[in-house]
């Protein structure tokens, strides 16, 4: 199929990746660094990169390659995504990455790669990068395999969900990322409040939370965040929480 290169930013590109991402999993059950869900996940919060065209190589069956970048405040993390079929598109791609990092020489850049994809290593390293001592971990499970996470939550919590609360107090996660969290959340496909999980005490403060996803596209069910408030900790409520939650993904078809 003939491939062709174009660019896309904001919304446009969130749908593009999500659409790309899909697609890896359908080719690849763990491929990569990243889920549909942690690009959403970013969506969160308004990001001045958010005005950035960024490059996305596209057939007749849509998105197949895409460079991405977020601004973390302190640093902007470039992605290259490719689906595992096109790897000829890794040049072109890690190129134009490389392009959008030279066009911005005041930022600082910062790259996750799976540590098994040497040729993305090699590449980056000859553009400058070097490895920091930082690693992330990707745990997956099969529903078949999944352990129930029994566990009762200490007396004065309970736990309920964003779908209960929306009227009666501003979201959660309003305190760390604006009061606009909630809108940015409903403008990604995934999204659902009832799966917006959140500890609370009698009194109706927020002691913990743990956002879970599901994607239709591909069944998979993804966790992120997890977090119990200070204070709160230790009394097993999260783990209280990932049970319910998990419970609720494999309800949903994950």
């Amino acid at each position: 199929m003939e491939t062709t290169r174009t660019e896309a930013c904001g919304s446009d590109l969130l749908g593009s990746t999500t659409a790309l991402l899909q697609r890896v999993r359908g080719e690849d059950a763990i491929h990569g660094v990243w889920e549909v869900a942690d690009l959403q996940w970013w969506w969160r919060r308004a990001r001045p990169t958010d005005a950035w065209d960024m490059p996305i190589w596209v057939d007749d069956a849509g998105p197949v390659a895409a460079v991405v970048a977020t601004d973390w405040e302190h640093a902007v993390a470039i992605d290259a995504f490719v689906l595992p079929s096109r790897g000829d598109l890794l040049p072109e791609v890690w190129d134009a990455a490389m392009a959008v990092v030279e066009n911005h020489p005041d930022a600082t850049f910062e790259v996750m790669v799976d540590d098994r994809d040497g040729d993305s290593v090699a590449r980056l390293e000859a553009a400058g990068f070097h490895p920091l001592p930082d690693t992330g971990v990707s745990a997956w499970v099969g529903v078949g395999d999944l352990r129930r996470l029994d566990a009762e939550l200490p007396a004065g919590y309970r736990i309920t969900s964003r779908a209960w609360l929306r009227e009666s107090m501003p979201h959660h996660f309003s305190a760390t990322n604006g009061a606009n969290v909630e809108a940015r959340l409903e403008e990604t496909s995934l999204y659902r409040d009832d799966l917006d999980l959140v500890v609370v005490t009698d009194t109706d403060e927020v002691a913990a939370y743990a956002l879970f996803w599901i994607d239709p596209a591909t069944g998979i069910g993804f966790v992120e965040p997890v977090g119990t408030v200070e204070g709160h900790r230790r009394r097993g409520l999260a783990r209280a929480l990932l049970g319910a939650g998990l419970d609720a993904l494999v309800d949903t078809g994950a």
